[in-house]
């Protein structure tokens, strides 16, 4: 899935996100837009901060 749209990011070893309804990075915390805005369990790991990080700030 990661390979096939660039849109899809992977914050942990559970979640794969859609880095354009990401909103904000609060901390350690995905911060999504609507329709997601009410989802809030979506913390990313050590080990996929960087790259989500970098992913986002390119947007």
């Amino acid at each position: 899935m990661l390979k096939l749209a660039s849109s899809f990011a992977q914050i942990s070893q559970q979640y794969i996100i859609n880095i354009a309804y990401l909103g904000m990075i609060e901390g350690k915390k995905c911060i999504m837009q609507a329709p997601f805005d009410k989802v809030d369990e979506l913390i990313i790991s050590r080990k996929y901060f960087n790259s989500v990080q970098d992913r986002f700030f390119m947007i």
